[in-house]
């Protein structure tokens, strides 16, 4: 199974806050107002879907997360689906928040999404719906292993090795993420996004994955009358044609 032509899988890796705190504890309360320098982008990753490579971005010896933004919104404008895990609460929300800071266009919201985090916990009861358990046990593996916040703290001391390294984390969280996505197509819905019409393949075709080759299976009945159902030969996947049948509930 294949994601359609441009199809764009994103991460980002984030610098934390600096500011001032009388001690550390999971629940101390930290003010806005104690914060002396807030978050900034370190680094994205983004994938094609049609190419093997996972481009990078990052802050570069500036620290300054201006240039990837302005070389990262055009390349929104580009997508027809958006791929990310948590995306809709946290990379799309990066990305729009240091948009309005830096003064630059911002994305556009139309283009479909497609959150692994929000598909796994609508769809599937598992022990964590985290991307590096849920990779390993659909056996894609896992999640690339690093000394933790450490690393973080180095890059932000302008060490360009653990920035090397950052980026290969990043690198591989956006490969694991369209892969996860592609594994557990069959078994979820894309709600309001219809991979058919996104290649061109149009409405007769598997919503889920874009194949053709589709069966009959059954009829779903509600109060308002019935409908088609259809199954794919190709995903297993089974859906419901919106369009209600001529033998309409009186």
């Amino acid at each position: 199974m294949e994601l359609p032509r441009d199809t764009l899988t994103v991460d980002i890796e984030t610098s934390p806050c600096i500011g001032y705190f009388w001690r550390p504890g999971h629940k101390i309360s930290v003010p806005a107002e104690n914060v002396i320098e807030p978050s900034r982008i370190i680094c994205v990753g983004y994938k094609w879907s049609h190419e093997k490579q996972v481009r990078m971005l990052d802050w570069g010896d500036a620290q300054d997360d201006k240039p990837i933004l302005e070389e990262l919104n055009p390349v929104f404008d580009q997508a027809v689906l958006l791929v990310g895990q948590n995306h809709q609460r946290f990379d799309l929300r990066w990305i729009a928040a240091r948009n309005a800071y830096h003064n630059l266009p911002p994305i556009d919201l139309t283009t479909p999404t497609a959150d692994t985090l929000v598909l796994s916990r609508k769809h599937f009861e598992m022990p964590s719906h985290k991307l590096d358990f849920m990779a390993q046990y659909f056996g894609l593996g896992g999640k690339m292993e690093h000394e933790g916040f450490k690393l973080w703290t180095k890059v932000m001391a302008g060490d360009p090795h653990a920035l090397v390294k950052m980026k290969r984390y990043c690198r591989r969280d956006v490969a694991l993420t369209e892969q996860y996505l592609i594994r557990i197509l069959p078994y979820v819905s894309l709600m309001k996004t219809s991979i058919s019409m996104l290649t061109g393949a149009g409405r007769e075709a598997c919503p889920q994955c874009g194949a053709k080759h589709v069966i009959k299976h059954g009829k779903f009945v509600s109060r308002a009358g019935s409908y088609q159902k259809w199954q794919c030969k190709e995903c297993a996947h089974v859906w419901k044609d919106n369009r209600m049948l001529k033998d309409k509930l009186q």
